[in-house]
């Protein structure tokens, strides 16, 4: 029977990505090993959502990692990158947009301050600001929205858990089945 320090249930894009950063982590000096139940991973969430990010958060630590998780994609087939093999997850930072009417506004305002403060780059913007960006939105009972220009999207998280799993391996991750 073999042993290992950290056994990891759940091999989609969560546990891939933990198995990587312990293995590639010049801090940890153990073994680890990644079990997955279902090799296709038909119904494991990862496979079947659309991988998305952003700053909008209402809280420092979820704008923080955030930060961090799209500097990691934008260089993601660097990171990842396996015997010259660099992988690509398709990040497309299209924003998202964030709206408010006067019983939200507040909020709104107070979170966009926290999150450029943080460094994210997210506009705060009042109707005609909305007007003029989105043409077709309504902005009939809306008084505030928030868009992120960069640092905000979707990507592949299928392709994304793939690269993972790959370079966890490349580092003396195990993968089972089971």
């Amino acid at each position: 029977m073999k042993h290992f320090d950290v056994v990891i249930v759940g091999g989609a894009v969560h546990g891939a990505s933990a198995a990587y950063h312990l293995a590639a982590s010049p801090d940890f000096d153990g073994t680890v090993c990644l079990i997955e139940k279902d090799p296709t991973f038909q119904r494991a969430a990862t496979a079947l959502s659309a991988g998305s990010i952003r700053q909008q958060f209402s809280t420092a630590i979820n704008i923080e990692i955030s930060l961090f998780g799209v500097r990691f994609l934008r260089d993601v087939g660097t990171i990842l990158e396996v015997e010259g093999d660099r992988p690509t997850i398709g990040l497309h930072e299209g924003g998202y947009l964030f709206l408010a009417t006067d019983a939200g506004a507040a909020v709104l305002a107070g979170n966009h301050a926290l999150q450029r403060k943080l460094g994210a780059d997210i506009d705060h913007l009042d109707p005609a600001g909305l007007k003029a960006r989105f043409p077709w939105l309504s902005t009939d009972e809306i008084v505030a929205g928030c868009h992120g220009n960069t640092g905000e999207g979707w990507f592949d998280g299928y392709g994304l858990m793939q690269a993972f799993r790959k370079k966890a391996k490349s580092l003396g991750a195990e993968l089972m089945t089971g």
